[in-house]
């Protein structure tokens, strides 16, 4: 018997679980079209609905968050974790749709990504402490702590980012997250999603 579990948690800070015990093989997520993963990056504005009503200051909206798996199998125990945009959920104002804001989009994204990343990197930290005392319980509930802890981090960062760069209205600011979550992502590549 196989054991999965399933975790979502938007940086809107909504939470759902699909955790169970299954024999399949297939995951518990449909191919749903909706779901940009971060392998295949780069965000474009057919990616986004177009709203016609303002929400605030926003001019665009970027709906993502990071999902993860726990699967214990013959194998061995995995864990993966994916950053991820729902399209159905983002948007951009009518005549808003210009390639700064779309750079800033996107710098939102490639945050979110860097977090996936330290989720990875702080999981197998604790896989690799845990030697031959690891077990798919113990893990489970590591995993969900690193995930809480780094989703609220990564929340922050994102605020920051947002306050910092005017949402993409200042471009020096821009330009500088920019080069920094570069080089973040660069020195965490080895847990890049894939």
């Amino acid at each position: 018997m196989i054991k999965r579990a399933y975790y979502t948690l938007d940086t809107m800070n909504r939470f759902s679980i699909l955790l169970g015990l299954c024999a399949l093989s297939t995951t518990a997520f449909s191919q749903d079209m909706s779901m940009i993963s971060y392998h295949d990056n780069a965000l474009n504005w057919q990616n986004y609905k177009t709203s016609s009503k303002p929400s605030g200051y926003q001019k665009a909206f970027t709906y993502c968050g990071i999902t993860y798996s726990v699967k214990s199998d013959a194998d061995g125990i995995n864990v993966e974790f994916n950053a991820y945009v729902d399209a159905n959920e983002s948007w951009v104002l009518k005549g808003a749709a210009t390639s700064q804001l779309l750079r800033h989009e996107q710098g939102l994204f490639d945050i979110t990504e860097l977090y996936a990343r330290k989720m990875k990197k702080a999981t197998h930290q604790y896989i690799k402490q845990q030697g031959a005392n690891l077990n798919y319980e113990s893990l489970l509930l590591a995993v969900r702590e690193i995930y809480k802890e780094l989703n609220n981090e990564l929340f922050a960062e994102q605020q920051q980012y947002n306050v910092q760069t005017v949402n993409g209205g200042n471009p020096q600011a821009q330009a500088d997250w920019e080069n920094k979550i570069k080089a973040e992502l660069n020195k965490l590549s080895d847990f890049a999603s894939k």
